[in-house]
């Protein structure tokens, strides 16, 4: 792990332009790479269950969830379009 004025490990920066990515694709998801747990995990900025967060290994894996989260809503609550992926 690298610390303060030290530069991330090329795996490290890697994963933290595919969660800057993911972020981008989805902007209502605060999305993290958390080193330690080699895991990526997205939290929603808007209105959802308590301690609702996604949680998967790979970019490509947490896109899916955040979209099948997306296809998931209540019933008479539309999906933004960043929210279902569109």
């Amino acid at each position: 792990m690298a610390g303060p004025g030290q530069a991330l490990p090329a795996e490290d920066a890697a994963c933290w332009h595919a969660a800057i990515g993911l972020h981008v694709a989805h902007p209502r998801w605060v999305v993290i790479w958390v080193a330690r747990k080699n895991q990526y995990q997205a939290r929603p900025d808007f209105a959802a269950p308590a301690g609702t967060v996604l949680i998967s290994a790979t970019p490509e894996a947490l896109d899916a969830e955040i979209v099948r989260f997306g296809k998931r809503r209540p019933p008479g609550r539309r999906p933004s379009r960043s929210e279902d992926g569109s």
